[in-house]
């Protein structure tokens, strides 16, 4: 399952310097599922011949 960073930590967990592992460890919380939002995408979204803004727009 991918991570999902909390806007706030995602500096601290691009820095290439920061050796600091067990910060690191920490960051690796599951996010809130109240604060996500699912969105209804077009299929033409599953071919990578696709590329266009439309396939991000949301679909009522």
């Amino acid at each position: 399952m991918p991570v999902i960073l909390n806007p706030k930590d995602e500096e601290k967990w691009l820095d290439p310097t920061n050796p600091n592992t067990d910060l690191l460890d920490k960051l690796l919380v599951s996010f809130d599922h109240e604060k996500m939002e699912a969105f209804e995408v077009s299929t033409e979204i599953n071919s990578p011949k696709n590329n266009s803004p439309q396939l991000i727009k949301t679909i009522c």
